[in-house]
């Protein structure tokens, strides 16, 4: 069984979770160099299904995403407001 973690040596950015064929595949969490993190799905190394995007600050955008584009979701700000 491979390593499920991944370190960026241009971007910075880190992963940890399921791979299949040395790519994201599963549930797993991608870190950017800036703090930005995805906790959700993966297919073939893209986002793809139900997942968060978590900034730096505390906001978080839950929502749906189909080879790494969003096309569904909700934001809640880090004080928790909604936005709608």
């Amino acid at each position: 069984m491979s390593d499920p973690s991944y370190t960026g040596s241009y971007t910075g950015s880190t992963y940890e979770g399921s791979k299949v064929w040395g790519e994201a595949e599963g549930k797993g969490t991608y870190t950017f160099a800036d703090g930005l993190r995805f906790e959700g799905d993966f297919v073939d190394g893209e986002f793809h299904g139900k997942g968060k995007l978590i900034f730096p600050n505390g906001a978080v955008i839950n929502g749906e995403w189909e080879h790494g584009r969003e096309v569904k979701s909700d934001l809640t700000f880090e004080d928790g407001l909604e936005f709608a």
